[in-house]
């Protein structure tokens, strides 16, 4: 067997295996969620825009952590941001939609709907749209 053809059916069998074992490469659409969750509840919002999508029209005013404490104020020590009812719709190729009511600080005022959009980029999931109780977070 000649050794180009070793490697590709070595190749061929590494992609199988991380196929059956659920090996994922990239942030998933939950890892995505997960990772936003924690920069929300971080001691500083420097880094949230690392979330989004790199295309979005506004994605350098995003970068701004003062913009995202005017949507969710930041209170040291209160109670962190976390989701509630938690719906994943990835039913399309590179889109999906995540639905869940949000809660967490005092200052927040109580549960709040709250709907993100993602797309597919490369292998990663990027936020693409937040709208929270009916009002666009992203873009604004």
């Amino acid at each position: 067997m000649s050794v180009k053809r070793l490697l590709l059916l070595s190749g061929v069998a590494i992609a199988l295996l991380a196929v059956l074992y659920g090996c994922t490469f990239g942030v998933t659409v939950q890892g995505r969620i997960d990772q936003f969750m924690e920069d929300l509840n971080a001691a500083s919002r420097a880094e949230i825009y690392l979330n989004l999508d790199p295309s979005l029209a506004d994605y350098n005013a995003l970068k701004d952590p003062l913009y995202w404490d005017g949507w969710f104020p930041l209170v040291a020590g209160d109670t962190p941001y976390s989701l509630l009812s938690q719906v994943i719709d990835d039913s399309g190729v590179t889109t999906a939609t995540v639905t869940a009511d949000i809660d967490g600080r005092a200052t927040f005022g109580g549960q709040k709907a709250l709907v993100v959009g993602l797309v597919q980029v490369g292998f990663d999931w990027m936020i693409s749209t937040i709208t929270l109780d009916g009002f666009n977070v992203v873009p604004f």
